[in-house]
């Protein structure tokens, strides 16, 4: 009775999705249309498994001029990888999904052993979208074009202060688990973590796909912190 409250909610939420998806397409598409770009990107070994890698967008940019010309579309039909035709954009997906199971077949162990920095990239991010800043670090720093150098310190500091919080939050969290990792409330919180983690690992890292599970790795790293914070007071009484 209880799972079927906690799993009924969700399934709410995503059937929106798929009505949404067949509306568009006429085709049973669960939760999302992007999900072929996305396995390619993080599949993509040259450009380490990240969608923004110089590597990546080139390669990108290659499969969708050759889905344009196999499908006879002027070359500003998909601007910024979205087109107004959605049963065509569904399949330059598909075509982004057979490139992407040529690459992990190709380099399974290389694709396998991209994982741990890609779970690491999903959660420690400066979440600078959240905050409507789309300029990256590499722009602020070495790409400003004709922006003063005024404008982009704020950015940047601002940008790395969200990093650092963010870097933070993921190393007390990994201590909180080692620190309660035989108790069932944190093996729940653990489990569903690495469940998010482990699943995402197979695409490419994006930080706000992480944002869900974000406020259990609070929790659990605000834990570590009380913890590591009594155990530093009781040495000293221990010793008087």
């Amino acid at each position: 009775r209880y799972s079927a409250l906690l799993i009924f909610p969700a399934l709410l939420v995503i059937s929106a999705w798929t009505v949404r998806n067949y509306y568009h397409t006429k085709l049973f598409i669960p939760v999302t249309l992007v999900g072929g770009i996305e396995l390619w990107n993080g599949s993509y070994i040259p450009g380490e498994g990240y969608s923004d890698h110089p590597k990546t967008n080139e390669q990108r940019h290659k499969i969708y001029t050759e889905f344009m010309a196999k499908n006879r579309l002027s070359e500003d039909y998909l601007k910024n990888g979205k087109g107004t035709d959605y049963y065509l954009y569904h399949l330059a997906m598909q075509d982004f999904q057979r490139e992407a199971i040529v690459n992990i077949t190709t380099h399974p162990f290389r694709y396998l052993s991209l994982a741990p920095k890609k779970i690491i990239y999903l959660y420690v991010s400066s979440y600078s979208f959240l905050f409507k800043i789309k300029d990256s670090f590499n722009m602020l720093l070495f790409r400003g074009d004709d922006r003063p150098i005024a404008w982009r310190i704020p950015k940047l500091l601002f940008k790395c202060c969200l990093l650092l919080l963010s870097t933070i939050i993921f190393i007390f969290f990994i201590i909180g688990i080692i620190q309660n990792f035989n108790s069932p409330n944190f093996l729940i919180i653990f489990s569903i973590v690495a469940y998010w983690s482990l699943f995402f690992s197979f695409f490419s890292p994006i930080s706000r796909y992480g944002m869900p599970v974000i406020p259990l790795m609070i929790l659990t790293a605000v834990n570590s912190m009380v913890n590591l914070f009594r155990i530093g007071n009781m040495e000293p009484r221990s010793r008087n």
